[in-house]
Order: structure tokens, then C-alpha cells, then sequence
């Protein structure tokens, strides 16, 4: 077992190996010793040093060539596949890349497929009982004021729970600094709008949540996507170095669990994030939707927690714990605030008071913490399920690259397979995986799929035990 902040000793040897590469021990286009050889000169096994080789491989830093071995990229080649990368697509565009999938979702719904491409919780993991039992209490005690509109910041006893939920993760807040919202994705639409203007440019970290793209385009902003590797101080520069070539005027950032790699930031790089907001004059737009289920044992540290200056525009919402039926979200906009509750009263001049309520009382109450720990169990085995199925030679070839816990798993597919392919034909099986391509307007990822962990484990065993028939084998390429 990794001892409590030791990192994984996959990740050791593959920060060891990235040092060797960057100082020049290891020149580029250099063979990486053979796994055998590796395996003996850092003593672990072949499964860890596997993992470490694919998670160089991911963010560009070495590639393998077929019965040949890994190579160190050429620094031209890993730049150019790596580089900042401007969005000028037309809308339909755009909207028809997230469109195509909806339809494809929604047939595989009216068949009963298995939906590992959704983050919406699987119904048999949702605290049906805890939430009935106390909306039958609210509306006992109160139901006028449950009728009554909310036409201030929020629920102010839902805004009071927040404050003290936010604590345990190290965030000294109260009541005034949060605005509730119509969900995450309100919260975020309205944080965009608070913090920047028509035609400004914000940096995004690619892959990322993909309803994100379509949302900045509608709002007429330009999108820079920075890549993500496996040497994280190589992209803050990469970032840097685009805030100054592209004026950038803000970034959306998710560093705890993210959609869809689900590799956090360390605090070092979220202190380095903040520098360059003082720097540079940005709001940090934080989308922290998946921070709250993680099956480390401390709660995730977002970035709003390192915020001295008001800088962080902090968004999230229950929907991956409670389900996404609750339509509640909130931001703590910190300076943006009066700008925060101006663009939300545009679409939600009142917020509705019963499910504030409702999550207020949850928050409240001890069974809440007892259904995240029965949901953290649930995605633990997920995990091990997921990772035992790889070892089987489930999509054989395949690596796990995100090892922080949480409710996504992306999934490193073998050099010339196309996760669309893999999409495709997973659909004619009638189970869901997202295409890594989805996450990004640039054509990237096609090497990688993402699945959803938040799915009841007997029904996540079986969707594997689908993709995982030998007969008709799920194709490599598309034809």
C-alpha cells in the first residue's frame, strides 16, 4: 500500500524517467530499456513499470514502435502534438460533434444498454430513501415557504451548509460568499459570462468536459486548448506561453478529479496556477463537480482553497453524489460576485426553495456521509474491476492512466487503435464508452476512451463482460 502522499510507483518511475529524458541523459529518439531490463534496474513489477511507460506515453514524452520497444519522442515531434491550439470552428460544428453522441445515447436508453459514457449516477446507487424520507419532512414543516421563490443569492440555510461543507475542505467561507444556481452547468455558464466579455480568448486544458466547448463557443468566446502531459511544469509553460501570445483573459480549470482523465493537480501546480492569474490579470473559472468522490481518505483540495485574492470563480454541485435530478448548483465568485448574481438573475431571476431545502437538510444530516462512503466503496471495486479486466485482456493492449481514484476512468488505447471504432462498435453491443476524441475540437484523444465508474458494480461487471466477448472482436480501425 502507497503510504498517504507517497505518489503510486508507477508515477515515480515515470517522473524519474521524464527527468532523465528533459535533462538529456536520455537523448531523443533513444530506445528505453527493454521492460525486463527496467523492471530490474527500479524493482517493480511489470504491471507498474508498464503503467509508468504508458503514462509517459500519454502525455507524448516516449512512444512504442511495434516489437521494436519504447523510443524518447523528438522534441519537434512531441511539440508540435502537444502545442496550444486556437478553436476557430464554425458553431454548427460544434454543436454536431456533442449531438451525434445524444443520439446515439438515446437509442441505446430505449434498448436498456449499459451507459458507461454518462456521468449520471446508475439509479441503484442513488440515496432514494434518505431523500424521500426528508423531502416528506420539509414539506411537512413548511410548505409555503417551499412554495415561496428566492429571489436573493440562494437558500440562505443551503448557502449556511455549504460554508461548513466547504471547511472540512479547507476553504474558510460563510454564507455571503456562495450564489446558488440551476446546476453546475448554470453555475459555469454564469461564471463565463461574470468574469469575461464577447470575443475574449480563454485557455482551456484538453481533454475536458466536452458540453464545456459547445457552451464557451455559443457565448461567443474563443477557445485555446493546452494539451495535457504526463510533465506537468512543461504545461503551465505551455500555458504561460500562450497567455501571452493569445491574450488570454481567463482559464477554466479543474484540478481535483476532472472529466475526463481524472488526474488532480498537485498543490504545487495549483499555486503555480494562481501566480499567473495575479500575473496576468485572469478569473479562474474552477469546475469542481467531481471533487466530492474520491476514494483517497482526505477530501480533495480545489483550487479555491488557495485562493488569497478572490481570483477563483468556484463552481460545482451534488449531481455525481445526490443525482442529477436535483438541479442545484452554486459558485463562490470571490471579486466577480455582484457580476456572479447579475448574469444569473438574467435565466433565474428566483431560484426554486424546495430543493435547496432538500439539500440543505441532507448536508445536515449524518446519513449523507454515510452514502459517499457506500458510493466510494462502490467506485473502489469499479476500479479494481476495471483493472482486473485490462490484466485479462480486456481491449488488450490497454492502460489505466488515471490511478487518483474517482469516478472516471480514462483508459490508454494501443498504438493505431481508434477509440472511435471502439465506440462504435461497443454501441452495436448496446454499451455506451466515451470516444476520447469528444473531449477536444482539435482531433485529439482518438486514442483514448473514458468510462464512468458511478454504476452499480454488478452492472458494470457485466458491461465489461460485453466488451470483453471474444466473438467479434471490437475492431482496431474504423473501416
Amino acid at each position: 500500500m502507497t503510504p498517504e502522499g507517497a505518489l503510486p510507483k508507477y508515477l515515480a518511475v515515470a517522473e524519474t524517467l521524464q527527468k532523465l529524458i528533459l535533462e538529456g541523459d536520455i537523448e531523443p529518439g533513444a530506445r528505453l530499456p527493454s521492460v525486463r531490463s527496467a523492471m530490474r534496474r527500479f524493482g517493480v513489477s511489470k504491471n507498474t513499470l508498464i503503467a509508468a511507460y504508458a503514462h509517459l506515453e500519454m502525455g507524448g514524452a516516449i512512444s512504442v514502435k511495434d516489437r521494436s520497444g519504447y523510443y524518447v519522442a523528438r522534441e519537434r515531434d512531441n511539440e508540435s502534438a502537444r502545442a496550444p491550439y486556437i478553436i476557430d470552428h464554425p458553431l454548427s460544428l460544434v454543436e454536431q460533434k456533442g449531438q451525434d453522441i445524444l443520439n446515439d445515447l438515446a437509442t441505446l436508453r430505449s434498448r436498456q444498454g449499459y451507459d458507461l459514457l454518462s456521468p449520471m449516477l446508475d439509479p441503484k446507487l442513488l440515496p432514494q430513501g434518505m431523500v424521500s424520507r426528508t423531502a416528506r419532512k420539509i414539506l411537512a414543516e413548511d410548505l409555503r415557504a417551499c412554495l415561496t421563490p428566492d429571489f436573493g443569492p440562494g437558500y440562505r440555510p443551503l448557502r449556511r451548509a455549504l460554508a461548513g461543507y466547504y471547511r472540512a475542505r479547507e476553504i474558510s467561507a460563510d454564507d455571503r460568499d456562495f450564489v446558488t444556481t440551476l446546476g453546475c452547468t448554470h453555475a459555469l455558464v454564469s461564471a463565463v459570462e461574470a468574469s469575461t466579455a464577447p470575443g475574449d480568448t480563454i485557455a482551456i486544458r484538453t481533454p475536458t468536459f466536452y458540453p464545456l466547448l459547445r457552451i464557451i463557443h455559443s457565448l461567443n468566446r474563443k477557445i485555446i486548448e493546452i494539451p495535457s502531459t504526463a510533465n506537468r511544469a512543461r504545461d503551465l509553460e505551455r500555458l504561460e506561453e500562450a497567455i501571452e501570445r493569445f491574450n488570454v483573459r481567463a482559464c477554466f480549470v479543474s484540478v481535483s478529479l476532472p472529466d475526463p482523465y481524472g488526474a488532480s493537480l498537485s498543490d504545487v501546480d495549483k499555486r503555480h496556477l494562481l501566480d499567473l492569474a495575479e500575473r496576468f490579470d485572469l478569473a479562474m473559472i474552477e469546475d469542481d463537480v467531481f471533487g466530492h468522490v474520491s476514494v483517497r481518505n482526505k477530501m480533495m483540495r480545489p483550487l479555491k482553497a488557495f485562493d488569497q485574492t478572490g481570483r477563483v470563480l468556484h463552481c460545482s454541485s451534488f449531481s455525481k453524489t445526490l443525482g442529477s435530478g436535483l438541479r442545484v448548483g452554486w459558485c463562490m465568485p470571490g471579486r466577480y460576485a455582484k457580476a456572479m448574481q447579475n448574469v444569473r438573475s438574467i435565466v433565474a431571476p428566483a431560484m426554486p426553495v424546495f430543493e435547496q431545502a432538500l439539500i440543505a437538510r441532507l448536508l445536515e444530516s449524518a446519513s449523507f456521509g454515510t452514502h459517499v462512503g457506500e458510493l466510494k466503496l462502490n467506485v473502489r471495486q469499479n476500479i479494481q474491476t476495471l483493472q482486473n479486466a485490462l490484466g485479462d485482456g480486456l481491449l488488450a493492449g490497454s492502460h489505466l492512466t488515471s490511478k487518483d481514484g474517482g469516478l472516471l476512468a480514462w483508459v490508454r488505447l494501443p498504438a493505431g487503435t481508434s477509440a472511435t471504432a471502439i465506440y462504435k462498435a461497443a454501441l452495436e453491443r448496446n454499451v455506451a464508452v466515451a470516444p476520447g476524441g469528444m473531449y477536444s475540437l482539435a482531433d485529439r484523444f482518438d486514442d483514448h476512451i473514458r468510462l464512468f465508474l458511478g454504476i452499480e458494480t454488478h452492472n458494470f461487471r457485466r458491461a465489461l463482460s460485453i466488451l470483453a466477448r471474444p466473438t467479434g472482436r471490437l475492431p482496431s480501425q474504423l473501416p
